[in-house]
């Protein structure tokens, strides 16, 4: 089974176990992905994004759950001055502290941020239930003992449909924003205030814009199209003035995604006419209306927490549309799959909390892949399609029958039962068929872990 643990508070303090010494190429000023044991997922029904314990935009997957995922690198930046000179830092970085939770009973995360000269950054991150945006609330204070000139940078690598090749990004100067796209993907990023720069880049060329953004000014290239395998960049930068000791300055970065430009543009300006507030409560009712429908009754308040926590975290992986649920999305390991044993913890976990039409969902979209034998593929795609493969693993087979006799039994549902009987019926012989006659035993097959071919007490306790 893929487990994917996200805790509702998120915490990463210096020294940090998992510095990274170097996140960018010396040579080309590309970003590397790096792997992380904690990231926070949030979405709707169409987009489901990650952000990294160190803050990062770290998966974007649209218009699916699980395919294709889209960024390389997105991160934020800040450019300080003082007394005629200048720094500047990824927030993602040392020396910047930082520590993350979730919002109670929320999919909005807040990531905080503090460095040695006294910055401190609170980022607010959510989804929109019902539009395809990523909404970033940067809070910048200047905590230090001295004013502070702050501007901020953002930077966007998109890898689009998972491929750099035939990627292109613009500066759009009636929308102050950067377009990037590639044939039905557009992506848009700007903000509730003025750019001042901007830079679009292709990777290891003098354009880059990771490479420009190291001193904290762009120099302005406003278009830029692939070169072969190495892909776009770009930044945007906006002056938020000079801050006084205590002072604080805000800025909303918005991120659209649409089928084409005019779509991701419409989108982008929409939002900038929402208020804050309007879409915080737009993303608190959305999470609180799913967390209504649980039934289940816990007394003690901290697991009643770790229940409706893991409520949210689920819902991000079940896809409403299709059935499909995926194990987790990450793609170091690539989990993005389902399998079926794991959908079907997942389903009954559902069902034993009053989801249980998300629970049948499910087991109607095992009922539309099960093969013709009667058995299941080791893994699919939320859209149906088996995913790559080793071998079959006769316990998900097992698995899948059990949760549909569970689901049938929690809810008494006849027809649910009469549908799906075919589908029980064939997996039951698919599984008859693999016995050994001299010994009883199922198999031989992969084991859960999918390491070995042969003949596994897990498989025939489930069968």
């Amino acid at each position: 089974m893929r487990i994917v643990a996200v805790p509702s508070i998120v915490r990463a303090q210096i020294p940090n176990p998992f510095k990274i010494p170097d996140i960018s190429d010396s040579l080309t000023g590309r970003r590397k992905t790096f792997s992380t044991s904690q990231q926070a997922p949030m979405g709707n029904r169409s987009t489901l994004i990650t952000i990294g314990k160190n803050g990062e935009l770290r998966h974007l997957f649209w218009p699916s759950h699980n395919y294709p995922q889209h960024v390389r690198g997105s991160l934020p930046g800040i450019l300080a001055g003082r007394n005629g000179s200048e720094s500047f830092s990824w927030l993602t970085d040392d020396p910047w502290i930082r520590k993350q939770r979730f919002l109670p009973d929320s999919t909005i995360l807040e990531t905080s941020f503090a460095n040695p000269e006294g910055i401190q950054v609170k980022a607010t991150d959510l989804v929109l239930p019902s539009k395809d945006v990523l909404v970033r609330i940067f809070e910048v204070v200047n905590g230090g003992s001295e004013a502070l000139k702050i501007s901020f940078l953002y930077y966007n690598d998109f890898d689009i449909a998972e491929t750099p090749s035939g990627d292109a990004c613009y500066y759009d100067e009636k929308t102050d924003s950067v377009v990037s796209y590639k044939r039905h993907y557009w992506f848009t990023y700007g903000a509730d205030k003025p750019s001042s720069q901007h830079q679009c880049g292709v990777h290891e060329e003098g354009s880059d814009a990771f490479v420009d953004a190291k001193d904290g000014h762009l120099g302005g290239n406003s278009l830029a199209l692939h070169a072969g395998v190495k892909g776009v960049n770009s930044c945007l930068k906006w002056n938020l003035g000079d801050l006084p000791q205590g002072a604080r300055e805000q800025l909303v970065l918005l991120m659209t995604f649409g089928h084409n430009k005019q779509q991701a543009l419409d989108i982008l300006e929409e939002a900038r006419q929402s208020s804050l507030a309007e879409m915080v409560n737009d993303v608190n009712r959305s999470c609180q209306d799913w967390l209504r429908r649980n039934k289940a009754t816990v007394v003690q308040e901290h697991w009643r927490e770790l229940l409706r926590r893991s409520l949210l975290t689920l819902q991000t992986l079940v896809s409403p549309d299709l059935g499909g649920i995926i194990a987790a999305p990450t793609l170091e390991p690539d989990y993005r799959y389902v399998w079926s044993r794991d959908g079907t913890y997942v389903a009954y976990a559902l069902d034993r909390c009053g989801y249980n039409h998300d629970a049948a969902a499910f087991y109607q979209w095992c009922k539309e892949v099960q093969q013709p034998d009667g058995g299941w593929a080791q893994r699919y795609h939320v859209e149906k399609s088996p995913g790559p493969s080793w071998g079959e693993q006769e316990d998900q087979c097992a698995t899948i029958l059990w949760g549909i006799g569970q689901h049938h039994t929690l809810t008494r549902d006849e027809e649910f039962l009469a549908d799906l009987w075919p589908t029980v019926k064939k997996g039951v012989e698919h599984l008859l068929g693999k016995k050994d006659p001299e010994t009883g035993l199922v198999g031989p097959s992969f084991d859960l872990w999918e390491e070995k071919q042969a003949l596994h007490t897990y498989t025939n306790a489930a069968a």
